[in-house]
């Protein structure tokens, strides 16, 4: 096979002998140091053994691997055979991979990509804006495509993926682009509600903001939310009549069906809706969950709620949300927290949402103090004193 032969070459400046060969995989022509210094017949010989021995290394590789395969084709593989098990939001983002790859990269093989094109992608991306996590998201889902490839003997590694370095995070609590808004804030967003949705839509908008407010739902799943639907996302209502959000495996990363607990509020809401109209989608608004963002959005400006200063932001969808997490942190333990807010790391719900204000700490002791003192009395917490007798 002329295309893996390994040839001994002599440059002069070069103490040892060199080895020429196409790349197989890439189609590149390859240059390495043979590691036998330029002399005797004897030692050319052992560089045309040391290129025999990698002409079989290479053939090996090859057989192993197989044909060369467009990148475009291995593209339409896995979006076929990979990706259209995802649900959709996990589709786009790695159609965007690929058009990322596409656009930055332009490979006309999948065999061309290695440790280096790896590191060079990952450098484009940051010179493009991306923010870190957002570049990170590009890496894991291109991870999975390569090790795919390898499983499908498509190519024999997968090549070296350098670990995204971020900004160590300070102690400080990190600023969201909004705050929580207030019931009387909340009351005044109710009241602004005829001011932009037309006069058949009000109640609906009205109910719709009252939800969000109680549940914590995020836009999107609240538009999504079914009072019957197993293979949505569905209210569902224990034997003791407890409100749980069912949330089938298809909707889910780790592909799990699973139950979580919906604050009682919001179960009140929902009470208020007659057993008779409770099937089909739980809120019936006009429009994709973007264009009744912008509607909400609208209401908060109406309402005149500023929940951003330096932007000037007014209250939107996600600040009833930040809301509910606000009302409901120092009620329960972090964890319990999370699994309301259906965050994927303790860590969001800690960095938005954990007591840790030192102000309201000390307030916190100072009550539980008072309180030890008035059931036990000020000797039970009073700390001992001693004064050591004056040498004289």
């Amino acid at each position: 096979m002329d295309s893996l032969k390994v040839t001994v070459l002599e440059f002069a400046d070069r103490s040892s002998y060199v080895l020429r060969w196409n790349d197989p995989i890439s189609g590149k022509r390859m240059f390495k140091s043979s590691g036998i210094e330029k002399g005797t017949a004897k030692r050319k010989a052992e560089a045309n053994k040391i290129a025999g021995m990698l002409s079989k290394d290479l053939e090996q590789r090859t057989a192993k691997v197989g044909k060369r395969l467009r990148w475009d084709s291995f593209c339409e593989l896995y979006e076929d055979e990979v990706v259209s098990g995802f649900k959709k939001t996990t589709g786009d983002k790695i159609k965007t991979v690929i058009n990322h790859m596409n656009n930055l990269i332009g490979m006309e093989y999948l065999q061309q990509i290695d440790d280096r094109l790896v590191s060079k992608f990952l450098s484009e991306l940051r010179k493009t804006g991306l923010s870190e996590s957002s570049i990170d998201s590009n890496r894991r889902h291109l991870k999975a495509m390569l090790n795919w490839a390898v499983e499908q003997k498509m190519i024999p590694v997968c090549p070296s993926f350098p670990k995204i370095q971020r900004k160590k995070k300070s102690g400080k609590h990190v600023a969201m682009k909004g705050r929580p808004i207030t019931n009387e804030e909340f009351l005044a967003m109710l009241q602004a509600v005829p001011e932009i949705v037309p006069e058949n839509e009000v109640d609906g908008y009205i109910f719709f903001l009252r939800c969000l407010f109680a549940s914590g739902l995020r836009l999107q799943e609240a538009t999504e939310l079914y009072w019957d639907r197993d293979d949505k996302l569905c209210l569902h209502y224990n034997k003791s009549g407890l409100l749980l959000l069912s949330i089938p495996g298809e909707l889910e990363k780790g592909h799990t069906d699973r139950l979580l607990p919906a604050a009682p509020e919001f179960a009140e809401v929902l009470a208020e809706v007659p057993k008779k109209q409770r099937e089909g989608p739980v809120f019936d608004l006009k429009g994709s969950w973007r264009w009744i963002g912008r509607r909400i959005s609208k209401i908060g400006e109406a309402a005149g709620i500023v929940v951003n200063e330096k932007t000037d932001k007014y209250a939107s969808a996600h600040d009833l949300r930040r809301s509910f997490g606000d009302r409901w942190a120092p009620r329960v333990k972090e964890t319990m927290l999370m699994k309301m807010m259906r965050h994927d790391s303790i860590e969001t719900t800690l960095r938005y949402y954990a007591r840790l204000d030192a102000e309201a700490l000390a307030e916190t002791a100072n009550d539980v103090y008072e309180q030890v003192k008035k059931d036990q009395g000020a000797d039970a917490v009073r700390i001992p004193s001693y004064r050591p007798n004056k040498p004289r």
